[in-house]
């Protein structure tokens, strides 16, 4: 399960120069067919600069994001996986200050079918029958 994303920073009408994005660490919550990630802790990360910035997209983030969190086959079962992602900004060498929480869940039915949204996005979902891809 995974997924590759550009994250666009809103108000649209405010200027993110000079601020770094990244994400802070938190722990899943994992039941079901993921209870084997429960407590898989997400890194903090670094995405790096804001820039390009317009009133109808926003500001994007530098940096692609990128989650993959493994594969696993059948027998299928009903299952949840969530990570709380605070999201944080700083400039400079200041402190990193948390802004909001990126909710990343994903869920599976007893098909095998899985779902996967992050912040708003989604839910993007594929069957077990489906083929696979790299993105």
């Amino acid at each position: 399960m995974g997924f590759l994303g550009n994250i666009f920073l809103e108000p649209t009408d405010v200027s993110f120069a000079n601020v770094t994005f990244g994400e802070g660490t938190v722990n899943a919550v994992a039941s079901d067919f993921y209870a084997n990630l429960n407590g898989s802790p997400h890194p903090q990360n670094n995405f790096g600069g804001v820039g390009g910035c317009n009133v109808t997209t926003g500001c994007l983030v530098f940096q692609f994001d990128e989650v993959y969190t493994g594969t696993k086959g059948p027998p299928f079962s009903i299952g949840d996986f969530l990570w709380a992602i605070p999201w944080q900004y700083w400039v400079g060498s200041a402190a990193r200050t948390q802004f909001a929480t990126a909710n990343h869940h994903q869920f599976t039915d007893a098909t095998g079918k899985a779902s996967i949204e992050k912040a708003g996005a989604g839910p993007f979902s594929k069957n077990a029958s489906d083929p696979t891809s790299t993105y």
